[in-house]
């Protein structure tokens, strides 16, 4: 016991959210699932979970215009990519040749799945067709998690892309003073 409180008259904490990281908790001590004297007060818990880096999963979209066919160049085709990543990992990815452009970012994990099976149904052969469907299904499963983890990584991009400007419009106030003073003297 980290902290030493008798938990005979509390529970044991382990968030049922975040079951996957017990064993991970537990390693990180020494200990292993079979260790049942081993628990956490609340508050020692969530001092445990804070150190551990949940990841989050996301999907992106990329769509590419181009010359695919190497038996006619001239055909014009749009390649529409998915990958979906945990953390920083790829973990799951598909793509698709077709006309137009397929989906787009802003559509869910349940359109692009809809899609990809719409378009896969129109295909004869596809090498890639088990990795389309496992996607699909991937899709399906994981939706919500899928959404709020693609809107997340949105949210910190766009953060990202904000520091980033605010930093540019810092630059060119210094460079405007810069002028000024020198236009001054």
């Amino acid at each position: 016991m980290k902290c030493g409180k008798d938990l005979t008259n509390e529970d044991v904490y382990f968030d049922s959210r975040l079951r996957k990281r017990k064993l991970e908790i537990l390693k990180t001590k020494g200990l292993t699932e079979d260790d049942i004297t081993y628990g956490w007060c609340q508050d020692c818990y969530k001092t445990e979970i804070s150190k551990i880096k949940i990841k989050k999963m996301y999907y992106r979209i990329d769509t590419q215009e181009g010359r695919f066919n190497l038996l006619d160049p001239s055909e014009e085709r749009v390649s529409n990519w998915i990958g979906i990543y945990d953390g920083d990992e790829l973990i799951k990815a598909a793509s698709l040749l077709s006309e137009s452009q397929i989906f787009s970012d802003d559509d869910t994990p349940e359109e692009i799945a809809d899609t990809l099976e719409n378009e896969l149904s129109r295909i004869i052969y596809s090498s890639e067709e088990e990795d389309i469907r496992d996607v699909i299904n991937f899709l399906r499963e994981n939706a919500k998690e899928l959404r709020k983890g693609k809107l997340l990584k949105d949210i910190e991009d766009t953060e990202q892309k904000i520091e980033e400007l605010q930093r540019l419009k810092e630059k060119l106030f210094s460079e405007l003073r810069n002028i000024e003073n020198d236009i001054k003297s």
